[in-house]
């Protein structure tokens, strides 16, 4: 692999020496100018695109989340003939590699899934995860939209998972800040000498598919340098 390199001139900047490795969640909000909306939305304010009934149970025996998604009610029309064509994916996250999708329901805007999957998973292991269940409106020809998202962050909050527990969630309508890209590990090493420091990538992992084809295309983030001289102010 080539690998290239970024350089950072740090004129005014302390000389002292540091170096770390950082791993971390991708922040979209951080490459792009705030907005007036997107300040509403930090206060509270986010939009909801229909309903969500899902069961959630733990079978001890298989060592299993077993997950069902029932039904959605009042989804938003996205296609010009006034309905749409809902579809739910969901994932046990941080895992992103394990993905289920339910069946696509034509021309409903109330469908009725009914639909069981199962995520091996350990008990002990349950506290460090949660679910994010995607609802998209297919399309033949073009890119799926996305209707909305429902985040389960806590699982024990809803139920103790030794009984089936049926849970309503409104689908908030998904936001550039609410959308989890992945995450990226780092270094950062400043040469007090050269009055540079250098930023090095060394590979990203879960990264959420962006193609049709349920991947995303070659990042070229394994191992790779960037370099660049840029004057700070």
């Amino acid at each position: 692999m080539n690998v290239s390199s970024v350089d950072f001139s740090m004129d005014k900047v302390p000389l002292r020496q540091s170096s770390t490795v950082s791993i971390g969640r991708i922040k979209p909000e951080l490459y792009k100018q705030k907005s007036v909306d997107s300040e509403d939305e930090a206060k509270g304010h986010v939009e909801i695109c229909g309903k969500l009934s899902f069961s959630l149970r733990y079978d001890y025996e298989e060592q299993a989340l077993v997950v069902k998604i029932l039904k959605a009610l009042d989804l938003p029309a996205k296609d010009f003939t006034g309905t749409s064509d809902p579809y739910v994916k969901i994932y046990l996250l941080p895992e992103r590699k394990k993905k289920f999708q339910t069946r696509v329901h034509r021309k409903n805007l109330n469908p009725t899934f009914d639909e069981t999957f199962c995520f091996p998973v350990a008990y002990d292991d349950l506290c460090n995860r949660k679910l994010h269940f995607s609802v998209y409106d297919f399309d033949r020809f073009m890119s799926h939209d996305m209707i909305g998202e429902v985040v389960v962050d806590n699982l024990f909050e809803l139920s103790d998972l030794s009984r089936e527990a049926v849970v309503w969630k409104d689908i908030h309508a998904a936001t550039t800040e609410s959308v989890d890209l992945g995450e990226i590990m780092y270094s950062l090493c400043y040469l007090p000498t050269a009055g540079r420091m250098t930023l090095t990538v060394i590979k990203c992992r879960n990264l959420k598919a962006m193609d049709i084809t349920g991947s995303s295309g070659n990042p070229q983030a394994d191992k790779a340098h960037i370099k660049a001289n840029r004057g700070l102010n």
